[in-house]
């Protein structure tokens, strides 16, 4: 067995090993990945995908990760978040990322808790350990599962499998939040992340496959 399909199946393992299981889930790349392995480790009624809708999500993102849920047979919830009326988030600080994650993964755990699922857990992947990553603090305060990186579960490993699965979200260009765009420093703020929205959708109509 190659090395990749061995990762694959200690992270079927460690799902199995959850009981119930709500998905923070994006729609995109890693999010994608890990929701198909989680159906496929505990099956559907053990796993809830839920995507966090707020100004920083843009509306193409939300349609195709309702799209995708369905595709795959996913029971699927959408929930408000409100990182907008957090003064440090707004901020854009270099810890907007913490900020946002804590409100998301706050919310995640309540809708868990509320709803009966055992955890929660996020598409961190095994090449984001390192580096300028703010969120994953919150993460890790939050006892938030990341069963990719814990599988060692690289991007390129998870696109391998993705196309070997037949997902469609195997070559999806990665996608950041909208609040991203916008220089540390400067304030975020609903009518910025409109207007960046807009000006992506328009690019992204003409064929552009990412900004």
């Amino acid at each position: 067995m190659a090395i990749i399909d061995e990762k694959y199946q200690e992270l079927v393992e460690n799902l199995k090993s959850l009981g119930s299981i709500l998905v923070g889930f994006s729609g995109g790349v890693d999010s994608t990945f890990l929701l198909y392995a989680a159906l496929d480790a505990l099956g559907k009624e053990k796993v809830l995908a839920v995507t966090a809708v707020s100004p920083s999500l843009a509306d193409r993102e939300r349609n195709e990760a309702r799209t995708i849920a369905i595709k795959l047979n996913a029971n699927h919830l959408e929930i408000t978040t409100d990182e907008m009326g957090i003064p440090e988030y707004r901020a854009n600080t270099e810890l907007r990322c913490m900020h946002c994650k804590n409100e998301l993964y706050t919310k995640l755990r309540e809708k868990a808790g509320e709803l009966g699922y055992d955890h929660v857990v996020d598409a961190t992947n095994a090449d984001e350990a390192g580096g300028h990553r703010p969120g994953l603090k919150a993460i890790d305060k939050l006892d938030i599962k990341t069963p990719l990186k814990e599988a060692g579960l690289s991007k390129r490993e998870i696109r391998q499998l993705s196309n070997k699965f037949d997902l469609p979200t195997w070559d999806k260009p990665s996608m950041a939040c909208l609040a991203s765009r916008i220089p540390y420093g400067s304030e975020v703020n609903e009518e910025k992340l409109k207007r960046i929205g807009s000006a992506e959708e328009y690019l992204l109509n003409l064929g552009v496959r990412q900004v």
